[in-house]
């Protein structure tokens, strides 16, 4: 799939389609998978809704897909710098 952080909506679209294609599934099977209503699919992979956690959780679901948090590094480091200057002011 993709390697990396999922960072935005657009992500998990990309990751979603690319699963959905694996699978070859019909957006109307994954709207049954995930007991969403007829549609709902689609609009999430349009980009005309953005997904919640809970949204995001289903679909996940739906496709069989793991959600596992990570770190990134670079965020982190940024992070902890900023925590060290207003411990030290």
């Amino acid at each position: 799939m993709i390697d990396g952080l999922i960072r935005a909506p657009a992500d998990w679209i990309v990751i979603w389609r690319a699963r959905i294609a694996e699978l070859e599934l019909t957006h109307r099977e994954v709207d049954h998978l995930a007991d969403w209503g007829e549609g709902y699919c689609s609009t999430l992979l349009c980009g005309m809704k953005t997904p919640t956690t809970k949204t995001i959780e289903r679909m996940c679901c739906a496709l069989a897909l793991r959600l596992r948090p990570e770190v990134d590094p670079e965020r982190e480091a940024i992070v902890k710098a900023d925590a060290v200057k207003r411990r030290r002011v």
